[in-house]
C-alpha cells in the first residue's frame, strides 16, 4: 500500500514515493500495489462532495490516482486504486490496511514542523502501529551551496 499526498506539498515526494514502490514490486512479480488517497472528512458538520463546477470531488480524486500511478506502468493488474474518507487520515489508513492484509506500508513525510513534531503526524503513526514492514520516504533536498565569504 502506497499513501499517495495528492496535494501540492506532497509533489516533491512523487517520484522517490514511485521509485521505491516499482523497485519493491520488481522483486516480487506477484504483489499489487494499492494507491490509497485520503479524503479528509468532518468530524462534525456535513462535507461538500462537489466541486464549484459539480464534478465529484471523490472521483477526481481516483482520477488524479491514476494519473499518479502512470508514470510507473504497471499493468493494471498489479494495481488498485482507492479513495477513503474519514476525520483521521492515520486511522483511515491503518484501518484499510489491516483489513486488505498489506503486507508492507509506504508513506512519505512532508517535514517536522513544529506542530506535527508535537502532535504526531500521519507517518509517525503508521510507523507506530504498523503490524508489518513500514517505509518512509523523504524527499531529498537541493543540497545548498556555500559561498565563501557570505
Amino acid at each position: 500500500m502506497v499513501a499517495v499526498d495528492l496535494s501540492s506539498e506532497g509533489g516533491p515526494l512523487t517520484e522517490p514515493i514511485q521509485s521505491l514502490a516499482a523497485t519493491l514490486l520488481d522483486a516480487r512479480p506477484m504483489a499489487r500495489l494499492a494507491c490509497v488517497n485520503v479524503l479528509k472528512a468532518a468530524r462534525i458538520g456535513l462535507d461538500t462532495l462537489t466541486k464549484n463546477d459539480g464534478s465529484s470531488i471523490h472521483v477526481n480524486r481516483l482520477v488524479d490516482l491514476k494519473n499518479w500511478a502512470a508514470a510507473m506502468q504497471l499493468p493494471a493488474d498489479r494495481l488498485t486504486f482507492h479513495v477513503l474518507e474519514g476525520p483521521d487520515p492515520a486511522e483511515v489508513l491503518l484501518t484499510f490496511a489491516c483489513n486488505n492484509h498489506v503486507d508492507h506500508r509506504i508513506v512519505g513525510a512532508r517535514g517536522s514542523g513544529g506542530v506535527r513534531r508535537y502532535l504526531g503526524s500521519v507517518s509517525t503513526a503508521i510507523v507506530a502501529e504498523a503490524t508489518c514492514s513500514a517505509t518512509v520516504v523523504r524527499a531529498v533536498e537541493p543540497a545548498q551551496e556555500h559561498i565563501a565569504g557570505t
